[in-house]
């Protein structure tokens, strides 16, 4: 019985790619995520992708970068070169060619939180950067997690701080 032949994606591993390619990829991957990104230098930009080597989508109009390889390069840019703007997670797949470049397809930052460091014991902070990694979420996001998980435990934190005038 003969079997019928597998589709192959237009998938292109980071090490088989010519550095024409990779730079076709990397310039895509800078106009896909936008603005937020656009100050990060081009050595920076090659970098990142010499780190996470992403599989890129082989078009015949382009190159480009999957979504999860995207989504791996912004936290990896959120992590190391901290914005005003941050962005959780890129577009969900690369825009087509014959779309705009001039709409970003990042939603729009809504809020802006004040940012306060703790201290925390340097095994804690390794094990939350192997999870990161792993799993491809942002620190800060688990980070969250575990504290809306832990403070149910304790009633004091569904208590209202009093409002105190000064």
């Amino acid at each position: 019985m003969d079997q019928l032949p597998i589709p192959t994606l237009p998938l292109l591993p980071y090490a088989q790619a010519s550095p024409a390619q990779m730079a076709q990829a990397m310039f895509t991957a800078k106009e896909i995520l936008g603005s937020p990104y656009a100050a990060i230098a081009w050595p920076q930009w090659q970098e990142a992708f010499t780190y996470f080597q992403p599989l890129l989508l082989f078009e015949p109009t382009q190159i480009s970068v999957t979504a999860e390889g995207l989504t791996a390069i912004a936290q990896y840019f959120d992590t190391r070169y901290p914005t005003s703007i941050s962005v959780s997670q890129p577009p969900a797949a690369p825009l087509p060619s014959s779309q705009s470049t001039s709409e970003s397809p990042l939603p729009p930052a809504t809020l802006h939180h004040v940012k306060r460091t703790y201290a925390l014991h340097p095994d804690v902070l390794e094990s939350l950067e192997r999870v990161s990694f792993w799993r491809r979420v942002g620190k800060s996001a688990l980070v969250n997690l575990a504290l809306m998980r832990l403070l149910p435990n304790y009633s004091e934190s569904q208590d209202p701080i009093p409002s105190t005038k000064v």
